[in-house]
């Protein structure tokens, strides 16, 4: 998100639409961010459900003030598809949120009374008291609903190297992680 921000900030970008996508990722396909959804105030991501563990379990309500914010939370990741005006408004709290997650595992695990019990974060791979390495996932989830930016859910644009379907796209993965 530190590079995202950056760019956003000292850049003039031209394009309407951004792709953010994670480095190993692989795209097969063109993909048109109008024809999936994308427009100012929606953001097109892929539906990633062990996101939907921290939103059921209530940890948006530990670090966005917001009230409404737990009702536009979405489990999305592996790529975004934004309009520049909304990834520049999402930029700098998608860092904040990251780096909060990052710093306060307080808020989700139950550390001298904390919290009540520990707030499962979806994260097969944590160890009790440390952040979990989806982060940086949850700070997207949290700068949008945060900023009431509605997020579009897909499913199958994108798909591990392990499962990928060899078809072209729309029948197989635009993009394979």
């Amino acid at each position: 998100p530190a590079a995202v921000m950056h760019w956003t900030r000292e850049v003039a970008v031209a394009e309407e639409f951004v792709l953010y996508i994670d480095a190993d990722m692989l795209l097969r396909a063109p993909l048109d961010p109008v024809a999936l959804g994308t427009r100012p105030g929606v953001v097109v991501s892929e539906h990633v459900p062990y996101l939907d563990v921290g939103i059921r379990n209530g940890l948006v309500e530990q670090f966005v003030p917001s009230p409404s914010a737990r009702t536009i939370a979405a489990a999305a990741g592996w790529y975004h598809i934004f309009h520049i005006d909304d990834l520049r408004t999402i930029a700098p709290d998608w860092l904040r949120y990251t780096r909060k997650m990052r710093t306060n595992p307080q808020r989700y695990w139950r550390m001298n009374g904390s919290v009540p019990r520990d707030i499962p974060t979806g994260d097969s791979y944590v160890k009790y008291g440390e952040p979990p390495w989806i982060s940086e996932m949850y700070g997207y989830v949290f700068s949008a609903a945060d900023h009431q930016i509605k997020t579009k859910l897909l499913h199958g644009l994108v798909q591990y190297t392990d499962s990928a379907s060899h078809e072209p796209w729309p029948r197989g993965p635009a993009i394979t992680h």
